[in-house]
């Protein structure tokens, strides 16, 4: 349950900084995007 939290807080941030528009935030947001694909990945290997 714990990485689902996570996952989500993540997501949500990611969100936002996309809704911002700005390059440095749409980097930030592809970092925390990557990061999620990561946590799913491990949980399903």
């Amino acid at each position: 349950m714990e990485r689902l939290e996570l996952i989500v807080v993540q997501l949500e941030e990611a969100k936002g900084m996309i809704e911002k528009g700005r390059v440095p935030n749409l980097r930030l947001a592809y970092l925390l995007i990557d990061s999620v694909t990561e946590l799913i990945l491990h949980r399903t290997v």
